[in-house]
This record gives C-alpha cells, structure tokens and sequence, in this order.
C-alpha cells in the first residue's frame, strides 16, 4: 500500500512550487519577505497543526535561498527554473544571500545532547558551500566543530571531532567561558565572503522527548545569539507547550516560556479544498457530491495530511448503481452516498469516540451538526428533501440554523431511530430504510475502516 499524503521529496517540493499545485507560493513570498528584512539576532515561530504541511514548506523555502544564493550550495537541481519561479511570483524581489541549514531535531532526539547533532549537521551542510570548500577543509569544519562542542560541554575537542555522531562519549554538560564568543567565530567561518546571513531551521521540535526539546531550545537562546543568524522552528506551538509542561510541570506557564525563545510566531494557513483535490487527481465527482467534499473539508477542520487521507478513502468508494439494479436502488441510498458516507468518514478521522458513538446508534447530535451547519445544508438540501413527501421549505430550515437548538429536528432524529437504531423496515418520506441500505453503509464503512488502518500502519 502507498502512502497517501504528498511525502516533502525534492522533486514535489520542486514541482508543487513550479505549478503552485497547492496554493502557497504567496505565503513563501511573504514569509521569505519577513526573513529578508532581519537584519540581528532572531527567531521565528512557523506554528501549525501536525499535518498541515510545515515541514514541506521550510524546504521550499531553503530550496528557494538555495537557488537564489549563487555562493550556497554548488548544484542545486532545477535551479534555473527555481529562480524563474520565484522571480515570476515575487515580480524579481532581490534577496540577500543567505546560507540555510536543516535539522530535524526528531530524528536526533536520541542524543543526551543536542549540541552535538546540530553543529554536526551545520557542518555537514556548508561542507560544500562554493566560496568556503576552497578556503577550509572538511576536516577543519569538523575540528572547528569539534572545538566549538568542547567548549560547550566541557569535553575533549579532539576525541569530539573522532566521533560527533556517536553517544557513548557524551556526559554531563559543564559550562565554559568564552563559549558565545567561539560560537560566533565558528559561525562567521562558515559564512563565505559575500554571504549575509545563517539561517538555520529547526524541524520536528514539538515531537521530540520533553528533556531533549527543552534542552535544544535553551542551548541556542543561551549560545546561538549571532547578528548574522536567523533561527527558523517549524512547529505546533500548542504541542510544544505540552512538551514544555511535560518537562516541568503541569502548572508551569509554558507559553511564557517560549516567548522567550520566539521573536515572531507566524501562523501557516490552510490550502484551499478545491487545490488539494485537483492536486490529489482524484475523481471522485461522479461518486459523492463534490461540493460536500469540499465543505467537509471546513467543517471537520482538516489539514493536508487529514484530508489527502479522507480524499483517498471517498476515491475507493463505488458508486452503488454501479452494481445495484434500479429497481433495488432508493433515494436513501442518494443520502447514504451524499451525506453519511462524507459525514462518517471524517468524523472517524477527528473523534474515534464520538464516530463510535455516531454509529452504534448511541448519538445523532454530530450527524446533526454537520447537516445543518450552513456550508453543509447549502449543499445537502437536495438531498435531505427525500426525507419528506413533498420539498422541504428552505426558508424553514433556514431558520433552524439561525436558532439552533431552539427548533425542533425531529425529522433527523427519525431518520436517524429508523436507520442506526430500529431494526424494522419503513418509510420516510420519499425513502424506503430498509436492511438493504443499512446493511450497504454498513458495508461500505466497514471497508473504509480497514483501508484506513492498513493505510496508517504503512505510514509508521
């Protein structure tokens, strides 16, 4: 089974750039605006949910300053075409010339301390800086690297330089004097002539373990503080406060905390539905209705990942009169296609419990929800009429919406008794329930549960 979000490799993170496939290239040019203009020490908070697509957005970002620095990186695949792109959209925006680095800090959370693993990995990264490879070797990035960690943690700087990525030598961190000063020098070697300004991003902080996270954070506020360099975290602020919590306590003020640590936080916004399923290339029109797809996409509050996820369980889904005759088909089944299957789908996706709930016949106050909430009904009127004998009055269920509770649903309720918790057969309005639909939902969601536990066992 493949996978089913849009995984950040270079050649989608070059193509959905080229093509602006989901909608973000005016947020890159206003969020590499805003590192453009820094001109001192500082940090930045890229805060999202998990799954909205932050990771993919910062390496476009360093695919962008990558390209544009003709001093960075020697070979930059797709590089002209990079800068077309970005000169298109940024109506020619010149930029200083920055050096990015990226660091995952979830795949080093193993490391007693992070220090090691983040100069290791500036210098892997500006090893081959054209400007710098001629000027200093990559053993001397390694001793300066070397030196610099000794000074932080107090060990020896050459068996250091032996051995950056290994555990075994770690111990007690000791504080050094002099320590900002040989950060800095160590900084400013690794910048060539002609460049201004280090930026290093920092991925994956708020899935780290509690102590490794905290640690990370205040080894760059304590030692990092270079005019030349700009701090970049790719995070969810509010998980990483759960991290800060979990480190020192339930009553600890973590959002105070960090605002020690972020100069700026700047929200990554949601892409658009209609992107995201022309992005996907998924044909799911001519199954369920498109519109409701799309206003599920709100309701449910979805981010990428979440919906590429929704979108490939609706793209299973077959069309009933595919295989039922037209004499079996009912207009029940236009509710079950249209409405149910959207609505369940995304609810198992955001509350397992209240899906649970949902379907064992327990609570129709979710299902109520989501059809009469206005972007929905908008679209599941046409729909919802079966459940009467003549059309409904959209003037009168308009005013529902606008009281609320106030109003009475008890034609829902009854669909709803009569098709998850009555085990009878009638009729409601223009729809027959009978064991035939039931037992197809049934069916139907059964499969998709199965498809989306495969789908999330392949993703770990």
């Amino acid at each position: 089974m493949k996978k089913q979000d849009l995984q950040p490799t270079d050649d989608n993170i070059r193509n959905t750039f080229y093509k602006d496939s989901i909608g973000r290239n005016k947020d890159l040019v206003y969020f590499i605006k805003i590192i453009d203009s820094i001109d001192e020490s500082y940090s930045i908070a890229l805060d999202s949910y998990w799954g909205s697509g932050k990771t993919f957005f910062v390496k476009q970002v360093k695919m962008i300053l990558d390209a544009k620095t003709e001093e960075s990186y020697g070979e930059v695949e797709g590089k002209e075409q990079v800068v077309n792109t970005w000169n298109r959209i940024s109506k020619n925006m010149q930029l200083k010339k920055h050096v990015p680095i990226y660091y995952d800090a979830w795949q080093n959370d193993c490391d007693d301390d992070p220090i090691y693993s983040l100069v290791y990995q500036i210098a892997i990264d500006t090893a081959n800086i054209k400007g710098l490879k001629d000027k200093i070797s990559f053993s001397d990035i390694i001793a300066a690297a070397g030196k610099l960690t000794g000074a932080i943690t107090g060990f020896d700087p050459n068996e250091i330089a032996d051995s950056l990525k290994k555990t075994d030598f770690l111990e007690k961190m000791r504080s050094r004097k002099k320590i900002e000063s040989r950060v800095k020098l160590f900084l400013n070697r690794l910048l060539p002539d002609g460049c201004d300004r280090l930026l290093i991003i920092i991925d994956e902080l708020d899935r780290c373990n509690p102590e490794f996270a905290v640690k990370l954070l205040e080894r760059i506020k304590h030692y990092f503080n270079n005019d030349r360099v700009t701090f970049l975290f790719s995070v969810n602020i509010a998980e990483l406060q759960h991290t800060v919590k979990t480190h020192y306590g339930a009553d600890f003020n973590a959002s105070r905390y960090l605002d020690r640590f972020f100069d700026l936080r700047v929200p990554l916004s949601r892409p658009k539905a209609e992107l995201l399923l022309k992005n996907a290339d998924y044909t799911i029109m001519d199954c369920i209705d498109f519109d409701i797809v799309i206003a599920a996409y709100d309701y449910f509050n979805m981010q990428i990942r979440d919906y590429q996820k929704y979108t490939y369980l609706l793209k299973r889904f077959v069309k009933p009169s595919l295989f039922h005759s037209n004499e079996e088909l009912s207009n029940t089944f236009d509710i079950i296609e249209n409405v149910l299957l959207p609505f369940s789908w995304g609810l198992m996706m955001n509350d397992t419990q209240k899906y649970q709930d949902f379907i064992s016949g327990k609570d129709d106050s979710e299902l109520i929800n989501f059809i009469l909430h206005p972007q929905i009904f908008k679209k599941s009127e046409q729909y919802i009429e079966n459940l009467f004998n003549k059309p409904v009055e959209t003037a009168y269920l308009e005013r529902k919406i606008e009281l609320g509770s106030k109003m009475d649903y008890q034609f829902l309720h009854d669909f709803y008794d009569m098709f998850f918790t009555s085990k009878s057969e009638g009729v409601l309005g223009k729809c027959k329930i009978r064991n035939y639909e039931r037992e197809f939902f049934r069916d139907v969601v059964a499969q998709m549960s199965k498809y989306m536990i495969l789908d999330d066992l392949d993703q770990t």
